[in-house]
């Protein structure tokens, strides 16, 4: 999927990697494709409108550049001069644009703290909150030799699993296996999973597509 900027024609090498875009400067500009998959996700969409604030005054500023150029009577400075508005909107642009995205980003850091979060205990819950601390103490207390026999049983028993993820504190060997089997569990079974994986791409794409167009700016 190509992505389009109005006001700046892409070249003919664009194609599904990337979008090809020739500057005023001589030298060209390449923004990798969406991560599309079937329909334009909604998380694809919030990243791309800001990606395109930064690209349209790209746009307006790129514009600018090739009438001050075109305009034989302008000196550099002079060329300078007539393109400064242009250029202050832009870096203004680029900058907003780049603060969005940083929430964006933060709102990926939230999200994975939802999905892959430790499952919580109700706070009356006295006997789950007591039998989680007896397995944590058990496993602490278990020899080396007994420990790959533990760590082979958390995969297998889901109240195992959920005491030692539960942990407040790291509970060696175990938790580093089990915080890795309860997000490969939260994958795919927890209600978001699928929001935040299309979140995390697209702004992973945002990510390397607007400091590509702010190094034009």
């Amino acid at each position: 999927m190509l992505f389009t900027i109005e006001g700046l024609p892409h070249l003919p090498q664009s194609d599904d990697r990337a979008t090809v875009f020739a500057m005023a400067s001589g030298k060209t500009l390449a923004i990798p494709s969406p991560p599309v998959v079937g329909e334009v996700s909604r998380e694809l969409h919030d990243v791309a409108v800001v990606v395109r604030l930064a690209a349209s005054a790209l746009a307006a500023l790129e514009k600018g550049r090739r009438a001050a150029v075109a305009d034989k009577t302008l000196s550099d400075l002079g060329r300078a001069k007539a393109t400064e508005a242009l250029q202050a909107a832009a870096e203004s642009a680029a900058a907003e644009a780049s603060g969005k995205l940083e929430g964006l980003s933060q709102a990926v850091t939230d999200l994975e703290g939802i999905v892959f979060g430790p499952p919580l205990l109700e706070p009356t819950d006295v006997v789950a909150g007591l039998q989680d601390l007896e397995i944590r103490n058990h496993l602490r207390e278990l020899p080396s030799g007994q420990q790959g026999t533990q760590m082979a049983a958390i995969g297998k028993n889901h109240r195992l699993l959920q005491a030692v993820v539960r942990s407040p504190v790291p509970l060696p060997p175990f938790s580093e296996h089990a915080d890795r089997l309860w997000r490969d569990i939260q994958s795919g079974a927890h209600p978001r999973s699928g929001e935040l994986a299309r979140l995390r791409a697209a702004v992973a794409w945002g990510k390397i597509a607007l400091p590509s167009i702010a190094r034009h700016i």
